[in-house]
Parts: C-alpha cells; structure tokens; sequence
C-alpha cells in the first residue's frame, strides 16, 4: 500500500489527481489511499498534530496564506518523516529552488496529461513495486586471477570512485565491488544514462541518489557524505551539475 497526500487550494484539481492517481496505482496492482488538503496549514496540522505519515505528498507551490516552499520547508524540518516530494506548479522556472528541498519531481499542471504517467512511473520504481525492464548493466573485475562480472540494475548503483591507486571501485545499496581499471568516462559510457555524471574528477555520482547538500559535502543514500573540499567555487560547481540535471529532468 501506499499513503499519498495531495495539497492544492482548486478542488476540481484535488479530485482530478485523486483519480488519476487511483486509476494509474490500479493499472499497477498498487492499492494507495489519498489524503486530501486545501491548504498548506492543513496538511501541516494534519502531520504535526495528527502525527499522519505519508510516501508521497503532491504540493501545490501557489497557494494563499502560505506558499508551497515554506510548508515544504517546514516538512522537512519534521523528525521521523521521510517521504517523496512532489511539486505541483505552472511554471519550471521554480525548480531550482524546490529541489532544496529535496523535491522528487516536479509535475507541470500546463502538461498534467503528458507528465503523470511518468511520475507515478517513478514512484512505483522508487518504491520497488516493478522494475525497470532492460535496466541491467555488467560490470567487469579480476576474480582472484579469472574474468569475473558483477550484473546490476543501473538504479542501484550509487557511485564509482576513481582511487588513488588508479583502480575503480563501484557503490551499490547492495555491495561495494573492485573493478577493472578503466576511465570513468568509460564507465559513463557504458552506463549510456544520463542520470550519470561524473563530480570532482575522481567520482561518477547517480544523480537520483543525491540527498541533499550540506556542510561542504554531498549526500547520498544511505548517509554516504562525499566531500567536495573547502573551495566555494568547487562546491558551488557540483551543485550546478546537480541543478542542471534536475532541471533537464522536468523540461
């Protein structure tokens, strides 16, 4: 099951989406039970007082009283709630300062009918409840002396990182796994997504596990903290990569 929780001052909006999502969660032998809000006040109360936990939450930016980012500020700030954001707004000029706060996705309402099926797409992979179908990738390394290939969905994959030594290394949620020596341009290559890109010269970050940015680190799943050093200027590029990725997302 999942819980979903949308919130948008136009009730004809609230109960298209809600049956939208339904239907779509249905195509998916998903069951998913819909919360529905007016206001940002509301669904905070809801959350903070109530004590509610949701998945997902589909958030209105332009709402009267209070305005989208500033419930999603507040959210976050919530302890114990971990759940996928996703902004509901007419115009993706926005993105950038949404995805501070760690926004999933951004749903364009002027292209709701386009949009919604890959974002309930994306929730669905995001939760495990299908896989993405040819979405396998092997990685090749020395096995004690023998030809060996470590066979892993591109989802899973969290980093490569380029050592000292010269040898690659790859991160997954599962394991961590020596590698042939190759460039991580060629591993970028091979990976042919572009949810790929390579940071700081010595690491090739999937992008969709980036958590959020903070004290000169950059966040992974998991907690994992690459350290992007003390150089404003190096932290301030890695952050425009990411921008410019999530960005590209939405357009």
């Amino acid at each position: 099951m999942i819980r979903v929780a949308i919130c948008d001052d136009d009730s004809s909006f609230l109960d298209k989406l809600e049956g939208v999502l339904k239907r779509k969660f249905f195509d998916y032998d998903v069951a998913v039970v819909v919360d529905k809000f007016e206001t940002g006040i509301n669904l905070l109360k809801n959350i903070e007082n109530d004590k509610k936990i949701y998945d997902v939450i589909f958030l209105d930016l332009e709402m009267p009283a209070i305005h989208g980012f500033d419930v999603a500020k507040r959210l976050r700030e919530l302890p114990n709630q971990s759940f996928l954001l996703i902004f509901l707004t007419y115009r993706s000029s926005e993105a950038p300062e949404g995805y501070e706060y760690s926004a999933f996705r951004f749903l364009l309402k002027g292209r709701f009918a386009e949009d919604i099926d890959k974002t309930i797409n994306a929730i669905v992979v995001k939760f495990n409840f299908v896989e993405e179908s040819n979405n396998n990738i092997k990685l090749g390394f020395n096995n004690n002396g023998v030809d060996d290939t470590l066979s892993v969905n591109k989802k899973d994959i969290i980093y490569f990182i380029k050592q000292k030594d010269r040898y690659v290394r790859v991160k997954t949620i599962y394991c961590e796994q020596g590698l042939y020596t190759k460039s991580l341009e060629f591993y970028k290559n091979e990976l042919n997504d572009n949810s790929f890109e390579i940071f700081l010269r010595n690491h090739l970050i999937n992008m969709e596990h980036i958590i959020t940015f903070e004290r000169g680190s950059c966040i992974l799943t998991g907690g994992i903290e690459i350290a992007m050093g003390a150089s404003k200027k190096t932290q301030e590029e890695c952050k425009k990569i990411y921008m410019n990725y999530l960005t590209e997302r939405i357009l």
